[in-house]
């Protein structure tokens, strides 16, 4: 049993390490404190051993800290930063001094995901989530010689010299841990340097100090200022692409076709001598689409942001030299490959009832969005109040934001469009860069042979990747390409990311108007009361019915695309070749 000096000391040592420092009387009376009375016997004591239930660790940190802008990144494909630079220098060093109360946290932690936690059996009855390891059971942890404790003091030193952001390493310089009778054990590093870091510093990932949040919101199509409501849609149009004739069909927000973008085919110098040429975009509005009159053609698109998205990829022609090698294409077909790559990564959870669209392809949305950061020092209350937001943005970094992650397989991303001052200096940008420079080819369309992907060269595309800086307090607005079937995701490394599901409100309705309508021709047609009318097989799509319209150049007829006549048997009149357009319409009611 202990003496009564042991007694004596263990009284000391709660007072002096719980009290911190004392005055002369203070101290002199904690040393007048004697034990009194008669110690029990021996009878059902023990020998006197040390034991430790902590309640309370003393902790000195130095803190390193690296600026988010100055050394870290957000890998592709990663969605936690990196430290980019390992040999950038920290930009300051802190010590931090904290007590914290001492719990069991980790070793509670520990039992549950190995041991005791269940899941609802086939039975209803609960069962082990995963099997324990062998040997463990809930009492190895009990038996655990374990602390822990949060170092939540570093967060308040940095905020309350106005810095809001950590990042870096950190060094335990010493730990000191009190137990229920007062008695303390210390543990202090070797190392009087940080320079080169032992190898029990942490590192720490870039993080705020304060509350912030990435916001991602979809914007009105009509006006970018104005959040997107059911009422309000952030829709301004889609695309139908058609692999075979490399071309896109544009549609209006509401689903009704405008027109079509085709291209020149692409050229590759390697497989012989090219001559001079220059592949070109055009954009034709349909025939029975308006066009005001002195206006250029893509005035018949009545959306301001996909008018500038079709006027930019008009204007992304190429100039071939005479014998130049290599692969060349304009950027349209660049960003059709584009578009072919990227849809490889995606497994859709969404359905629509867009049946119509499997004559070409999936239909591709381009839509408003907007991307902000923000970050506040308010409380929690006021925080549920609504935060007010920090207005010096020069304590804060700037976030590196991707839109769309291809490792996330419900993800639609398929690019943004990067609008300028001239529609030659747009740009669209894929959700990786490896969607360039490892873009598939269109075998339909081009003798690839055993090479299966090219390197996309054209600026329209080469080199961009849907990443934006984006500082606090400065929104940012965005024009995104997504496969309707798909979310779109946005991730900085620094804050949780966030994900948008495309509302079935915005899509549904606007999919069950999308009336393919695609060019066809050559093909032979014959006369019947004064129109053509083609002889090819009508797709069939229950509740829809096959027109063509004839290319006349004039009034742009439309009829009834008829069953194919049977093997053997002649038209009515002399047939001839023709060209015009195939249409999907509703199929009257009777």
């Amino acid at each position: 049993m202990p003496t009564a000096a042991q007694l004596t000391a263990a009284a000391r040592s709660i007072w002096l390490n719980r009290g911190g420092l004392l005055d002369d009387e203070q101290a002199e009376a904690i040393a007048a404190i004697e034990p009194i009375g008669t110690p029990s016997s021996a009878v059902g004591l023990q020998a006197w051993r040390d034991w430790y239930g902590p309640l309370f660790l003393d902790t000195e940190a130095t803190h390193r800290r690296k600026r988010f802008n100055d050394a870290w990144a957000l890998p592709p494909e990663h969605v936690e930063t990196v430290d980019r630079d390992p040999v950038v220098a920290p930009d300051r060093e802190q010590v931090v001094t904290e007590r914290h109360v001492a719990t069991v946290t980790v070793a509670n932690v520990l039992r549950e995901t190995l041991v005791t936690e269940t899941v609802n059996g086939p039975d209803g009855n609960p069962m082990p989530k995963k099997p324990a390891p062998n040997g463990v059971d809930a009492g190895t942890f009990d038996a655990l010689d374990v602390v822990s404790a949060s170092l939540t003091g570093l967060d308040d030193a940095l905020a309350a010299e106005g810095q809001r952001e950590q990042g870096g390493f950190l060094h335990m310089n010493r730990i000191r841990v009190y137990d229920t009778f007062g008695a303390s054990a210390g543990w202090s590093s070797a190392s009087t340097t940080l320079d080169p870091l032992p190898e029990w510093a942490t590192a720490m990932p870039a993080r705020l100090t304060t509350w912030g949040r990435l916001n991602l919101r979809l914007q009105s199509a009509a006006d970018p200022d104005v959040e997107a409501t059911p009422f309000d849609s952030p829709i301004c149009g889609f695309l139908l692409p058609d692999f075979v004739d490399q071309a896109l069909e544009v549609y209006d927000a509401d689903g009704q076709p405008v027109g079509q973008l085709t291209a020149t085919d692409p050229i590759d110098g390697d497989l012989g001598p090219v001559d001079a040429t220059t592949l070109t975009v055009d954009f034709t509005p349909l025939p029975w689409v308006t066009v005001p009159d002195g206006e250029p053609t893509t005035a018949a698109i009545t959306n301001a942001t996909l008018r500038r998205f079709v006027e930019a990829v008009v204007a992304q022609s190429l100039t071939v030299a005479a014998g130049a090698p290599g692969w060349h294409e304009t950027g349209f077909t660049a960003m059709l490959r584009v578009f072919d790559t990227v849809r490889s990564t995606l497994e859709p959870t969404v359905k629509h009832a867009d049946g119509c669209v499997r004559l070409l392809g999936e239909p591709v949305v381009v839509l408003r969005a907007r991307a902000a950061f923000e970050a506040s020092d308010a409380t929690v209350t006021q925080l549920r109040e609504g935060p007010p937001t920090i207005t010096d943005a020069s304590s804060l970094p700037v976030l590196r934001v991707r839109i769309g992650d291809v490792t996330r397989p419900e993800d639609g991303v398929l690019g943004c469009f990067l609008d300028a001052a001239t529609p030659a200096d747009a740009r669209f940008a894929p959700p990786t860069l490896e969607a360039a420079e490892k873009a598939v080819l269109n075998e339909m369309v081009t003798s690839a042979g055993l090479q299966k992907t090219r390197a996309i060269t054209h600026p329209f595309v080469a080199g961009q990747v849907s990443e934006f800086d984006v500082p606090a307090n400065q929104p940012l607005d965005l024009v995104v390409l997504a496969d309707t079937r798909g979310s779109i995701y946005a991730t900085c490394g620094v804050l949780p990311r966030k994900n948008i599901v495309m509302p079935k409100d915005f899509i549904e309705p606007a999919l069950a108007r999308l009336r393919p309508t695609f060019r066809v021709g050559p093909i032979l047609g014959f006369e019947r009361d004064e129109k053509v009318v083609p002889v090819m097989p009508a797709p069939f799509i229950e509740g829809w019915r096959a027109t063509f319209v004839h290319d006349d150049d004039a009034t742009f007829p439309e009829v009834p695309i008829p069953p194919v006549l049977g093997v053997g048997e002649l038209p009515p009149a002399r047939a001839r070749l023709t060209e015009g357009w195939a249409r999907m319409v509703p199929q009257e009611p009777g």
